[in-house]
């Protein structure tokens, strides 16, 4: 059995990996397209209907449980942590989760850990789907020691160009 370790995208976990990894030779820009991890899924913006806003792209989760997704906190928490911790909470119905080999589904609630700051520690959030996803897979989590420097991964995730 293969170990793949999945990376959930965000400056301070990039960060984390970056350090770990030593020196980066490349830029990580215009990846390869696949269809090979279909547990990692795209969180998805979605406003009225008719506002130009609905489902646009704006992280990326895994799938770990029929109806739990994993990603940054900084994803999900409107003002990014600052020194308090998460705050305010997007609204679970301006959420929806982009399955590449599934549908879209609609986020039932958020919980972000209690001592997020962005950029410095605990940037992980937990999505509770409206409904079970059937026919996927979901992706392990990694329980055993912190992988060694020099240790080769597969970054995987939805990104945009730009900024």
């Amino acid at each position: 059995m293969r170990l793949i370790i999945r990376i959930i995208l965000g400056c301070s976990l990039l960060m984390s990996v970056v350090s770990m990894a030593g020196t980066v030779t490349a830029k990580i820009a215009n990846g390869v397209l696949t269809t090979d991890w279909p547990e990692v899924v795209a969180l998805v913006f979605s406003a009225a209907a008719g506002s130009g806003s609905e489902n646009v792209p704006f992280c990326t989760g895994t799938l770990i449980g029929c109806e739990t997704v994993l990603t940054a906190a900084h994803c999900v928490c409107q003002d990014n942590g600052g020194s308090k911790g998460c705050g305010d909470l997007l609204p679970t119905e301006n959420i929806n989760v982009f399955m590449q080999n599934g549908p879209i589904v609609a986020v039932d609630s958020v919980l972000s850990h209690p001592d997020f700051q962005f950029g410095l520690r605990a940037d992980i959030a937990l999505l509770k789907l409206a409904e079970p996803v059937t026919g996927i897979t979901p992706g392990r989590i990694h329980t055993g020691s912190k992988p060694a420097n020099g240790i080769r991964g597969t970054l995987v995730g939805f990104g945009v160009e730009g900024e």
